[in-house]
C-alpha cells in the first residue's frame, strides 16, 4: 500500500511540473523507476526506496510553493 500510495502522489504531483518537459515526461520517470524496481523483495531496500520517492514528494511541493511567491 505504501508503495502504491506514494506512485499516485508522485503522479499528482508531476501534474504541474514545468514546461518544456512537462507532465508527459515527469509520468516516464516516475514509471521507469518503478518499473525497475518492481522485483525488489528486499524490506530495507525496499524502504530506503520509499524513503528516496518521498523526498522527491518534498522536494516537488518546495517547488510548488516557491512558485507561488
Amino acid at each position: 500500500p505504501q508503495v502504491i500510495n506514494l506512485y499516485k502522489r508522485l503522479l499528482y504531483l508531476g501534474h504541474d511540473w514545468p514546461a518544456p518537459q512537462g507532465y508527459p515526461w515527469f509520468r516516464s520517470k516516475v514509471n521507469k523507476a518503478f518499473s525497475a524496481n518492481k522485483s525488489e523483495t528486499d524490506n530495507e531496500k525496499i524502504e530506503n526506496l520509499i524513503k528516496r520517492g518521498r523526498n522527491v514528494t518534498r522536494k516537488n511541493f518546495l517547488f510548488r510553493t516557491l512558485e507561488l511567491f
